[in-house]
Order: C-alpha cells, then sequence, then structure tokens
C-alpha cells in the first residue's frame, strides 16, 4: 500500500471516530430478573386473579437464574421501578424487552403503568406469543403521551392452557446506534 494511500486511509478512520459515538446504551428505566425472593415469592410480586399455586419462582434455562412460572389464567402484579432505576421513560423510543418461554398455545400481555413528572398516570400494553425462550423487544405505545414517566407498577397476564416462564422485564429508551456507527 502506497503511504499516500495509508494516509488517507488513517484520515478516513480518525474522521469516522470523530463524527461516530460509540454504541451508547440507554439506562433502564425498569429491570426485573426474578432473583430475589420474599416470604417464598419474587419480591414485591402478588397474584391479583387466580390461585396461589398459579404464580412459582422456578429455575430458569440457566443453573443459578430464575423465573416467574404462570400456569392457567392468571394475572399478577409487580412492583415499579425501585430507588436504583437510572433512567426515566419518554413516549418515543420507550422499548420494552421481556425473556420468556410459553407452552403452545399459551399467551402473555404485559401491561406497563407509568406516572410522568406532571403527576399523570397512563399505561401500555404489549403482547408476548408462546415459544421456546427468546428476547421480545417491542416498542412501548403508551396511552397519553408521556414525559420523563416513572414506572409505577407492571402487570402480567398469562392466559391459555400450559405456562409460560418470565425470566427477566426490561424497559428502556433503547440504544442509540446512527448510521451504523
Amino acid at each position: 500500500m502506497s503511504s499516500r494511500r495509508a494516509v488517507w486511509l488513517g484520515v478516513a478512520v480518525l474522521l469516522a471516530m470523530i463524527a461516530c459515538d460509540p454504541r451508547t446504551f440507554p439506562d433502564r428505566a425498569y429491570h426485573e430478573e426474578f432473583e430475589t425472593l420474599c416470604e417464598g415469592t419474587p419480591c414485591g410480586w402478588e397474584i391479583s386473579r387466580g390461585e396461589p399455586g398459579q404464580a412459582t419462582w422456578v429455575t430458569s434455562v440457566h443453573p443459578g437464574e430464575h423465573a416467574l412460572r404462570l400456569t392457567g389464567d392468571v394475572t399478577v402484579r409487580g412492583p415499579g421501578a425501585g430507588p436504583d432505576a437510572t433512567d426515566v421513560l419518554q413516549s418515543t423510543g420507550a422499548i420494552g424487552h421481556v425473556a420468556s418461554r410459553c407452552d403452545a398455545g399459551s399467551r402473555l400481555q404485559v401491561t406497563v403503568l407509568v406516572v410522568d413528572r406532571a403527576g399523570i398516570p397512563t399505561r401500555t400494553t404489549f403482547e408476548v406469543l408462546g415459544g421456546d425462550w427468546g428476547e421480545l423487544a417491542q416498542g412501548l405505545a403508551f396511552d397519553n403521551p408521556v414525559v420523563d414517566a416513572r414506572v409505577t407498577a407492571i402487570v402480567i397476564e398469562k392466559t391459555g392452557v400450559g405456562s409460560c416462564d418470565v425470566g427477566e422485564i426490561v424497559l428502556d429508551q433503547g440504544g442509540v446506534d446512527d448510521i451504523g456507527c
């Protein structure tokens, strides 16, 4: 390679580094891993529809990691963001990630309840269909526009035959990755 070509290649790389910030990942407005138990159930979670045996704490596919198993038609409600939540949600760009596994014929509906900085409550709901362990990333469409919204609760409704395991729920504003940088 000629020295002139090497210089231009170096300049191009330098310009690309200056023009593109490295991929940044958002802080999390909500993160539930179902790893901490309080009196036999994941802390802060309660059954709002169904019987106690329909929501159980189980080992997930990875040794030492846990999930919330929901069986039959059941609804559970979990706590909002803890004091360590470092981010808030906005109407645009909010993403919900759910790591789950469901038997065929089962479905999960996740409702996110928030209160924005003006004290106005609103919600968004999205669906997770059956299948093997995987992660669904879903854009969140709130009923009303929100600015600096804090998560106040998560509601999971499981319907259909069989069971679903929910291993993790993350809510954030999504990553920044402009023009492939």
